[in-house]
């Protein structure tokens, strides 16, 4: 991990480019569509968009949708991967990276913003500004806050190899779905009522448009090391399974080609060197690897497991007025990030980002 160093022009820039859409563009955005239009968008129309950059050569756009229950660590995940692919490539990022980590760590690729309209639709312009937020928080050493109930963004990025024409390598084409962790909650099953769970409207028209288009769909299920409560492992694994459950039985078409990562975010906290990521799940979250591998037998489900760390958080203390301090980021995990990254470029093209040329396989095996 490597210290915080802050950059206030980069902060600045940041925010310049996080529009308001209503009054500078007046366009709508996803949460202005009725139902049947954000079904629509997600069916045809951000493929119509697509097609439009030839540089893209018809490669349809990966859906990433991250499910984390309130407190699971979604946010973070999702700022840190975008921070990492945004703020350290560019000569003037925000933090110093050692030369000898350099080679590990640094990002192999560049990221562009999608900001592209339907008509007088821009389902993209809100995730926009919501990336710049996140990202924002991470430049200052804060921890991002909360998606808010109710929320529906839409963050596009194409991911540009770096040398991307010497190396033969492809854009990465992704968007990522962002929902409130307490929109998502209320998919859990009620067995005590006998009340089946459901999604807010527009996140089901979002899942209705994805069921019938073949765009590539990745769920990224985020679970914590440590849970509030007594009953909390339990109850982590039940509101997984219950969404799984629901995206199987009612949107059929989009399970099957579905892949998977299953994060445990607070990674660092664990102090079993001997504990694998899976064999955490497998202990604590036995039935999200139950159904994940049924998942796998059944649909030859690619699935990924992974421990997952933003870095150093300081401690909340009490304050002399009984508040408590803000948890700030410290330091920064850039490994975590990385791997995912690179992990994520694969599964998505086939091709690895790190791939080396046969002259620097020579020299390394010389060496």
């Amino acid at each position: 991990m490597e210290d915080m160093v802050f950059d206030k022009n980069l902060i600045d820039d940041q925010q310049e480019s996080a529009i308001n859409v209503r009054k500078e563009n007046k366009q709508k955005l996803l949460l202005d569509l009725r139902n049947e239009e954000i079904q629509e968008v997600f069916a045809i129309g951000l493929q119509s968009v697509d097609n439009q950059d030839r540089t893209l050569k018809g490669r349809k756009r990966t859906i990433i949708i991250p499910i984390g229950f309130p407190n699971a660590g979604k946010t973070q995940l999702i700022s840190s991967l975008l921070y990492y692919a945004k703020c350290s490539f560019s000569e003037e990022r925000s933090i110093e990276i050692q030369e000898n980590v350099k080679d590990e760590i640094y990002p192999l690729f560049s990221i562009e913003e999608i900001d592209k309209s339907i008509n007088d639709i821009n389902p993209y312009a809100q995730g926009r500004a919501e990336m710049n937020r996140l990202i924002n928080s991470y430049i200052k050493g804060e921890l991002a806050g909360t998606t808010a109930t109710g929320t529906l963004n839409l963050i596009g990025i194409n991911v540009i190899p770096k040398d991307l024409k010497k190396k033969n390598l492809p854009k990465l084409n992704l968007a990522f779905i962002d929902v409130a962790g307490e929109d998502i909650k209320k998919i859990k099953f009620d067995l005590d009522k006998g009340e089946k769970g459901f999604f807010t409207h527009k996140f089901d028209a979002v899942f209705r448009g994805l069921n019938d288009s073949d765009h590539p769909v990745i769920f990224m299920l985020i679970t914590p090391y440590q849970t509030v409560g007594e009953n909390e492992h339990m109850n982590e694994a039940d509101l997984h399974v219950d969404f799984l459950n629901h995206i199987r039985d009612y949107y059929p078409e989009l399970f099957k080609r579905a892949s998977f990562y299953v994060f445990i975010s607070q990674w660092d906290k664990c102090k079993d060197e001997n504990m694998t990521d899976i064999e955490f799940v497998k202990k604590n979250r036995s039935k999200i690897y139950d159904k994940i591998e049924e998942c796998r037998k059944e649909y030859g489900t690619v699935v990924s497991y992974m421990g997952y760390s933003i870095g150093q958080i300081s401690e909340v203390v009490k304050n002399d007025d009984g508040s408590n301090s803000t948890a700030k980021l410290r330091r920064i995990n850039y490994i975590c990030p990385s791997v995912v990254w690179n992990d994520l470029y694969y599964r998505c093209t086939n091709k690895r980002l790190n791939k080396k040329t046969l002259w620097n396989r020579i020299i390394d095996f010389f060496r």
